[in-house]
């Protein structure tokens, strides 16, 4: 792998195996292997390679960057900093909501990510807090930009889910072309789960996340009620969540507005976080200085090619701390910690094994209720129509089970 030695495996997902490496200059990293399904697909690797390529480009504060990747070897891969720390989700799970300032800067910090992908042309596809890592310099933002490969060559592969319903904008959820404005939506909805524990458009439903992202489709006639929020996060939530992309804030603003919200400078991260977390955070980055003894790992040792079992929980003991950079495609890995990603997440991946019939039900269910006391049955085969959602036209996938190695810590 050009100069990379597997160390250890330490996560394993939907679009592949993440490994604990270095670079060829010594510097720690987490190299991600495409799966072999994905490696066999040309057309997969003409969009894989397109997309890290404008990815690596891309540099800025609060951005996990790409250090190296191949897409023309028999197994395409690419490689992330190594960023010692703790996921948000992972946060979440273990801690519960981050403090309203906490909050507000975290989503600053991530609009001002946002600011340097954007500026590279890219949309991150897939903001939810499996893919944003916190450190004791701040949160960071990665793997932006590589879902839209595996999107758009999953339906030859018999549909499955890629990016995070309950994270996508209506756009998104619609089936429509994205811009830079869908994650700023998403965003906004990270901000009111991680601010509060609750979600702008509610619990999930019989659907599982599928319904919740049938409501975000309908935003447009049904907005979030926002008035339960706190007084200093509303604002910020009622520009992102506007179902018009238009009437959102660019990333330069919405940082503006958290930093004048929270009351201190985004780049001040002292003592930024809650103590225990922040505890947490230095114990990660204490035994990234101790990494396992170098495993004989080839990649004849990654998972099959079938599909992980999407029930799948991780087995204590077996992790490895600190974070690498998290791709929800690629599974996290949590010591000490419940299984990754909250109430939200975990219904996802139950959600999984029925998506196309949860697809139907919730498309059908939405189109009877919007027609207001109409009891006709709904047509057999749901179609789009004035009022109707056809979500979620894109295929997406949550996260992937944590790995098997026996090592301690957490992947991205």
């Amino acid at each position: 792998m050009a100069g990379y030695r597997l160390l250890a495996r330490i996560g394993e997902g939907g679009l592949g195996t993440v490994y604990l490496s270095h670079t060829p200059g010594g510097q720690p990293a987490a190299l991600k292997v495409i799966r072999r399904e994905y490696a066999r697909d040309k057309e997969f690797r003409r969009r894989f390679q397109r997309d890290v390529r404008a990815a690596r480009d891309v540099r800025g504060y609060h951005v996990v960057p790409i250090v190296g990747h191949d897409s023309t070897g028999d197994r395409p891969w690419l490689a992330t900093a190594y960023v010692p720390g703790l996921s948000l989700d992972d946060a979440l799970t273990a801690f519960g909501p981050l403090p309203l300032p906490a909050a507000l800067q975290l989503t600053g910090c991530v609009a001002e990510g946002l600011r340097a992908v954007h500026a590279g042309g890219i949309v991150h596809r897939d903001l939810q807090p499996g893919n944003v890592l916190l450190s004791d310099d701040g949160p960071w933002l990665a793997d932006f930009g590589i879902a839209r490969a595996a999107e758009s060559t999953r339906p030859t592969r018999g549909g499955g889910l890629i990016t995070t319903p309950q994270y996508m904008s209506p756009e998104h959820a619609n089936g429509d072309a994205l811009t830079p404005a869908s994650d700023i939506f998403s965003l906004g909805l990270l901000a009111a789960v991680v601010a509060t524990g609750r979600h702008p458009y509610g619990e999930l439903g019989p659907g599982g996340p599928i319904s919740l992202a049938t409501r975000i489709a309908n935003t447009a006639l049904r907005p979030p009620d926002l008035s339960g929020y706190p007084d200093l996060l509303r604002p910020v939530l009622e520009r992102c969540l506007a179902a018009d992309p238009a009437d959102r804030p660019e990333p330069a603003e919405l940082a503006g507005l958290c930093e004048r919200a929270a009351g201190r400078p985004l780049r001040d991260v002292t003592d930024w976080l809650p103590e225990p977390l922040t505890a947490e955070i230095v114990r990660r980055a204490a035994a990234a200085q101790r990494p396992p003894e170098p495993e004989s790992i080839t990649l004849g040792d990654s998972a099959p090619d079938s599909a992980p079992d999407p029930s799948a929980e991780p087995a204590p003991g077996n992790l490895f701390g600190p974070v690498v950079s998290t791709w929800s495609n690629w599974g996290t890995a949590t010591p000490d910690v419940p299984p990754v990603g909250g109430k939200y997440r975990q219904q996802t991946l139950l959600a999984i094994a029925g998506s196309v019939v949860a697809l139907l039900l919730a498309v059908t269910l939405t189109f009877a209720f919007l027609r207001n006391g109409d009891h006709r049955p709904p047509p057999a085969t749901p179609s789009p129509a004035p009022g109707t959602s056809r979500c979620c036209g894109t295929p997406v996938s949550p996260q992937g089970p944590a790995p098997s190695a026996p090592v301690p810590g957490t992947a991205g």
